[in-house]
């Protein structure tokens, strides 16, 4: 925290169990599991936690466990707080929202190597819009959440 208060960027590394209180200091906290392994060690890992067994129970472990469950509320929250007046928030401007209040967060917990491929695959939670830039003409991913019928 105290070099966060100087002013200075602070990136923090460490495994799934590094203690909330010093993910929460960091800007950005990455998880060397998410370093170790490429996608298709994370899918192997999982289908082998799943086949485990203990005392006849199945055996899930916290990674797994975030790997199922994508943070709706967290999500639905940044899309609010990232949005301009129609409702249509920036990518970049979400995952900046996403970090700004959870610094662990990684789309690779959720089986992506980025940001646009998970919100992408989440056809069910969002509205996507790709446009393009007037001035650059380089393509901007747009998502909003979607609405209840």
């Amino acid at each position: 925290m105290r070099i966060r208060e100087e002013g200075l960027w602070v990136y923090g590394f460490g495994e799934e169990k590094t203690p909330a209180a010093f993910r929460n200091a960091c800007h950005k906290f990455i998880r060397t599991e998410n370093l170790r392994l490429d996608n298709k060690g994370e899918e192997e890992l999982v289908e082998s936690a799943q086949e485990e067994h203990h005392n006849g129970k199945l055996q899930t472990s916290e990674k797994d466990i975030s790997k199922k469950r994508f943070p709706l509320k967290l999500a639905a929250k940044a899309v609010e707080e990232a949005s301009s007046d129609d409702g249509w928030a920036n990518l970049a401007t979400f995952g900046s929202y996403l970090n700004r209040v959870q610094p662990d967060f990684d789309p690779r917990d959720y089986g992506y190597e980025k940001l646009s491929s998970l919100v992408k695959a989440r056809k069910n939670i969002f509205e996507i819009e790709e446009r393009v830039s007037p001035t650059s003409g380089k393509k901007h991913l747009y998502l909003r959440m979607k609405t209840k019928r």
